[in-house]
C-alpha cells in the first residue's frame, strides 16, 4: 500500500468529508482526483435521475471549503521535490514513501495501535515527516479532535509551528484540535525539507525540472542535512547512472552570549541530460529571529524588505522564519552560506504561528457578523485579536528594526492572553437555536427553527447553527424576521441581502413579524479557535 492511490470523490451531501479526503491524498503516495464512473455502474441514468451519483468538483464548492482544498493542493505541488526523491529510495530500498509506524518504531508498542475504525490513524510520509489525517466529522465549531502518538524526539506541527518535544522513551499520545483548514503534519526536528514553488507551471509541473529549490532548514539540532533526487523524469536513463543528488548539511554553534552561527553547504553530485545549469535557491530558516549578518560565499547578502529579490534576505513574519534567496546559481556550484543570529528574545518561537493563523480565522468570523471588538464603541484602535491576526505583518514590517522586532514578539504571550480575554467578555446565546441550510444545487439558503421546516427542506445541507437573543441592544446580533406567504408558510430569514432577494409575490412587508435577534455559533466558537492551542 505504499503507492496506493485513492478514488478521491465528494459525496455529494458532505462537502467536509470530500475537504478531508483532499487532504489525506496530499500526503499519499499517489494523489489522484476521480469520478463517479458516469458511464456504468449505479451512475449510468446520471444526469436523468435526479439526486443520483452528484458531481463534486473541488473548485465550485462554497469559500469555506474551497480554501482548505486548495491549501492542500498547493502544499502537495510544492513537496514533489521531496515527494520524487521518496521514490527514489523507494526504489533502492524497497522502503516506500508511505509506512506504518512501526516500520520506523518496532520497538515502541503504540506504533501498532492504528485499527480499521480511524484509531491512530497516522503513518510516516518518507523519511522525515508524520501525518495523521483527519478521519472524523468536525463539532459545530468546525473543529476536530483526534488523538496522535508521538514517538521519541521533537516533532514540529507544520501549521501552526508547535514544537513538541517527547523525551519519554516510549513516546506520548495527545489529544489535539484541528480546524477545517489544518492538516496534521509533523516534521522531525532538524530536518530539512526540499520544495519547489508551488504554482509555477500550473499543468504537468511534476515533470518539469527544477527552476527553485527551497530548503527549510527546521529547528532541533545541531547537525544535520537533506538530500533531492533528479533525473529527466520520463526515461529510464537512471539505470545508466544519468541523475543527481543535491544536498544541504549544516551546523548550528553557540558562544557564551549564545549568538548563534549558521552554516551551510549546498552542492549537486552527477549528471543527466537536462540538468538545469542555473537555478535560483532559497534557503529557509523555520523559527530564526532577523540576523545580524548573512553570507554566501563569503559575500555579504543585504536585507531586501519586505520583497524577495535576488542575493538578499527578508523575514516571513506569518511564518516566522528567515529567507536567504541567494539567487539564480550554477547548478555545478557549491554555495557556502554563513548566518548569523543574536540570541532569541523569548524562549521559543513554538505556536507562535499558530496563534496568529487561529486569530486571523476567528476575526473572520467576528468580520462576518460585525462584532468584532471595537467596531462598535467608536474607538478607532484596533480590537485585541486584531493586533494577534496583525502580529506576522507586523513582524515582516519591521525585520529591519531589532528593537521594534524583539518588542512585539516579547509582548506576544501578553496580545494573545488579553486577546482571550476579550472574545470571553462577549456574551452568546444557546437557546432557541435556528438550523441555517445550504442547497447547493439552488445556491439557496433557509434558516430553520422547527423539524417540519428542516424536512421541507430534506435536499439542503446543514452549515451552522445559530443561537437567538431577545436584546435588540445586544452589538453582536442580527436582526431576524418572521415572513408569511399566501400560504401561511412560516419562513425565518435575516435582515440581510439575502432577504432582500425573496420574491415579493410570495412575501410582503405587511407580512413581517420582528422576532429577535440571532448570533452565530461560528462566532460563539471563536475563543475555541486560539485557546485550542493551549492544549
Amino acid at each position: 500500500f505504499g503507492f496506493w492511490s485513492h478514488d478521491i470523490l465528494g459525496p455529494g451531501d458532505d462537502i467536509e468529508l470530500f475537504v478531508r479526503w483532499i487532504q489525506w491524498g496530499s500526503y499519499s503516495g499517489v494523489m489522484r482526483s476521480h469520478d463517479r464512473g458516469l458511464s456504468s455502474g449505479s451512475c449510468y441514468t446520471f444526469p436523468t435521475v435526479e439526486g443520483d451519483c452528484p458531481v463534486v468538483e473541488p473548485w465550485n464548492v462554497p469559500r469555506k471549503y474551497f480554501d482548505p482544498i486548495r491549501q492542500a493542493l498547493q502544499q502537495r505541488a510544492a513537496l514533489v521535490p521531496y515527494i520524487y526523491t521518496q521514490y527514489r529510495k523507494a526504489f533502492d530500498t524497497g522502503l516506500s514513501i508511505i509506512r506504518p509506524m512501526y516500520y520506523d518504531y518496532p520497538e515502541l508498542e503504540n506504533s501498532y495501535n492504528g485499527d480499521r475504525f480511524g484509531n491512530f490513524s497516522q503513518y510516516m510520509f518518507g523519511d522525515d515527516m508524520m501525518v495523521a489525517p483527519i478521519v472524523s466529522q468536525s463539532d459545530e465549531t468546525t473543529m476536530t479532535i483526534k488523538t496522535i502518538f508521538f514517538p521519541p524526539g521533537i516533532w514540529i506541527e507544520r501549521h501552526s509551528g508547535i514544537e513538541i518535544n517527547v523525551d519519554k522513551e516510549d513516546g506520548e499520545i495527545m489529544k489535539k484540535s484541528f480546524d477545517l483548514s489544518e492538516i496534521p503534519v509533523y516534521v522531525k526536528g532538524g530536518a530539512v525539507i526540499i520544495e519547489k514553488p508551488c504554482c509555477e507551471v500550473l499543468t504537468g509541473g511534476a515533470r518539469q525540472q527544477y527552476s527553485t529549490l527551497i530548503f527549510s532548514v527546521f529547528p532541533g539540532k545541531i547537525t544535520g542535512e537533506g538530500f533531492v533526487y533528479e533525473d529527466d523524469g520520463e526515461s529510464s536513463s537512471f539505470l545508466n547512472g544519468e541523475f543527481a543528488w543535491t544536498s544541504l548539511k549544516y551546523t548550528r554553534s553557540f558562544d557564551i552570549n549564545n549568538t548563534q552561527t549558521f552554516e551551510c553547504q549546498i552542492s549537486t553530485n552527477g549528471s543527466y541530460s537536462i540538468l538545469p545549469q542555473n537555478r535560483n535557491v532559497i534557503i529557509k530558516l523555520v523559527h530564526s529571529t532577523i540576523p545580524s549578518f548573512v553570507s554566501i560565499n563569503s559575500k555579504r547578502v543585504d536585507y531586501s524588505g519586505r520583497q524577495t529579490t535576488a542575493f538578499s534576505w527578508n523575514y516571513d513574519g506569518t511564518d516566522m522564519t528567515l529567507v536567504i534567496n541567494a539567487g539564480n546559481v550554477e547548478v555545478s556550484q557549491t554555495l557556502n552560506v554563513q548566518v548569523t543570529i543574536p540570541e532569541l528574545p523569548i524562549s521559543s518561537f513554538s505556536g507562535i504561528k499558530g496563534y496568529i493563523q487561529r486569530s486571523t480565522l476567528a476575526k473572520r468570523n467576528l468580520d462576518e457578523v460585525r462584532a468584532t471588538p471595537g467596531s462598535k464603541n467608536g474607538n478607532p484602535g484596533p480590537s485585541e485579536i486584531s493586533k494577534v491576526s496583525m502580529t506576522g505583518d507586523s513582524l515582516t514590517f519591521n525585520s529591519n528594526n531589532v528593537l521594534v522586532f524583539n518588542s512585539i514578539l516579547s509582548n506576544f504571550s501578553t496580545s494573545v492572553d488579553a486577546a482571550i480575554t476579550e472574545l470571553n467578555s462577549l456574551q452568546y446565546f444557546n437557546s432557541n437555536p435556528f438550523i441555517q441550510l445550504f442547497n447547493q444545487n439552488t445556491g439557496h439558503y433557509a434558516l430553520c427553527s422547527s423539524q417540519n421546516c428542516l424536512l421541507n427542506h430534506s435536499g439542503y445541507k446543514k452549515i451552522r447553527e445559530e443561537g437567538y437573543s431577545a436584546s435588540p441592544l445586544n452589538p453582536f446580533s442580527v436582526k431576524l424576521i418572521m415572513f408569511r406567504n399566501s400560504e401561511n408558510i412560516t419562513e425565518i430569514k435575516t435582515k440581510s441581502k439575502r432577504s432582500d432577494k425573496i420574491p415579493k409575490d410570495q412575501f410582503s412587508n405587511e407580512n413581517e413579524i420582528e422576532i429577535g435577534y440571532i448570533l452565530t455559533s461560528e462566532a460563539k466558537n471563536l475563543e475555541t479557535h486560539i485557546s485550542a492551542l493551549r492544549n
